[in-house]
This record gives C-alpha cells, structure tokens and sequence, in this order.
C-alpha cells in the first residue's frame, strides 16, 4: 500500500497538480500557485506581466537586479520590503512593502521572477 500511494505522490508532482515546478523539456515551469500569487500580489504593482507601472513600481521584466542579482537579496526585497533610504529605485514615490511568503514558495517566485518571467 505503501508503494502506491507514493506511486500517487509522485505522479502528482510530475504533473503539477500537487505543487513544485513541472518539467517542460530542460527547463522547469513555474506552477500555477506560484504565478497566481504573482500576478495577485506582485502584478498589482509591477504589472501582470512584470513590465512595470509607470509612476508606481519599476518593471521586474529585463531588471538587472532581478535577471543578475543574488537570489537571497531578491528574497530579501520581497519578504522585507524597502522604504525610504533602502528603495533602490527611489524615483517611485511608493515604497516597496513586505510579503508574507517563505520557504520553498519564495524560492519558487524568485526563479519564475529570473525565469518563465523573463520570457
């Protein structure tokens, strides 16, 4: 019993109805969760498909910081926010706020925002 049921498990992974990223080729997709929570959250600011909205949040699509910044800075920026004299774009008069997100959701948003988002 034991065998199946991690046979159901892991069929479920592979197809992406139980979280995780699901493999399309080499690369990985982002899952359906992940990109939710994106557009809810993040799209509000930085526009749907992270191109930005003029005179509120930078566009993440093309962003250096975003495409070659270390991840955990990028982690750091999403789960702390920046105000003040720590905005790196300081040209936006709204700071950046703080999220609720972590562990491997977090992970999974800073790969789709340095993959499938670049796209």
């Amino acid at each position: 019993m034991r065998h199946r049921t991690l046979a159901v498990v892991a069929g479920l992974l592979a197809s992406g109805l139980l979280g995780g990223t699901v493999a399309v080729g080499d690369a990985q997709a982002a899952d359906a969760k992940t990109v939710q929570f994106f557009k809810q959250t993040c799209g509000i600011c930085h526009g749907e498909n992270g191109q930005g909205i003029p005179g509120l949040a930078p566009a993440l699509k093309g962003n250096a910081f975003v495409t070659d910044g270390d991840p955990k800075e990028i982690e750091a920026t999403i789960t702390k926010g920046r105000q003040g004299n720590q905005k790196r774009y300081k040209e936006f008069a709204s700071p950046m706020p703080a999220h609720s997100i972590g562990g491997s959701s977090l992970k999974a948003l800073v790969e789709y925002l340095r993959g499938d988002l670049q796209k």
